[in-house]
């Protein structure tokens, strides 16, 4: 049972199994213009609820007497999802009964609206508690309908939305900043569902400008393809911005280049692990820009 509980977009999502039931109505519930939503998941279809999977997983959602039974795995995830609702206007509850029945488990109810996201996690042994382990807020959920209604097909990140600070390889990383989202996995599986190809800017050396990691180096460039190849697995990126300057001249002789060549060597191996990318991904495009080989000017 949902109650008290509004949002432009309502999400149960399960790593493993869950059991969503019903229970009677509790005595304090208010009624009226309160409940704006408010389903037992008796039949889950007729309420408004869809069955959502993750590309490539088979996990199930079974239609039970007074409850749903939703199957999952750890590296893949089958949800239920209610959309549009009518967004919240001030302060509102969210509840929801639920059982999770197997250990290491971490289950979430997430509420999406107009300036908000908020993830409540259930864990296997809780007992009558979701615990609010994540809330953060987004403004995807606003600049995502003008987008649509604007008739373009594609969003992207730019510089900022894994890096808090500009020193090492800060950029590196593959996982949003919590001011982006706690959730970028379903950030991403929403803007699919709204029709929009998901990009992002992300940096080569994993640095800021002229810093970062040796592009010249060969096991740099198979961890990158290794990130990227994440990204457009877990995030269903489609294309990604390269820019800062990724190609300084380094003045160290290394085991493998050269000051004379390293420079041409960055140049190689990034264009060679990117051409890896699309030849395996053919839908996948890359942006570079002149930025990439001006140097020191950027400094």
């Amino acid at each position: 049972m949902i109650k008290r509980s509004i949002s432009s977009v309502i999400c149960v999502m399960m790593m493993f199994s869950l059991l969503v039931g019903v229970l009677p109505q509790p005595s304090y519930a208010a009624s009226g213009p309160w409940d704006l939503l408010n389903d037992n998941l008796s039949s889950f279809t007729s309420t408004g609820w869809t069955e959502q999977k993750t590309t490539g997983f088979t996990g199930s959602v079974t239609q039970n007497t007074g409850n749903v039974t939703i199957m999952d795995a750890s590296d893949k995830s089958t949800y239920l999802l209610k959309q549009p609702v009518a967004p919240a206007s001030g302060a509102f509850t969210f509840e929801a009964i639920a059982k999770v029945n197997a250990t290491g488990t971490l289950n979430e109810f997430t509420v999406r609206g107009a300036s908000y996201l908020i993830s409540f996690y259930l864990t296997y042994g809780t007992s009558g508690v979701v615990q609010n382990k994540a809330s953060s807020s987004t403004k995807s959920y606003v600049a995502v309908p003008k987008i649509n209604a604007a008739g373009f097909d594609m969003f992207m990140f730019d510089d900022g939305w894994n890096n808090a600070n500009d020193t090492g390889t800060s950029r590196d990383g593959v996982e949003a900043l919590p001011s982006i989202t706690n959730d970028m996995k379903g950030l991403a599986d929403y803007f699919q569902n709204k029709g929009l190809l998901l990009g992002m800017w992300y940096s080569m050396t994993g640095g800021y400008h002229n810093r970062g990691n040796d592009l010249a180096d060969p096991a740099v460039i198979a961890a990158k393809k290794e990130k990227i190849s994440y990204l457009i697995d877990n995030y269903h990126l489609s294309h990604q911005m390269v820019d800062l300057t990724e190609f300084w001249p380094n003045s160290d002789v290394t085991t493998y280049s050269h000051p004379t060549d390293n420079v041409y060597r960055k140049n190689v191996l990034t264009n060679h692990v990117l051409n890896e990318v699309v030849d395996e991904n053919p839908d996948y495009m890359v942006k570079y820009t002149t930025e990439v080989d001006i140097w020191p000017t950027q400094e």
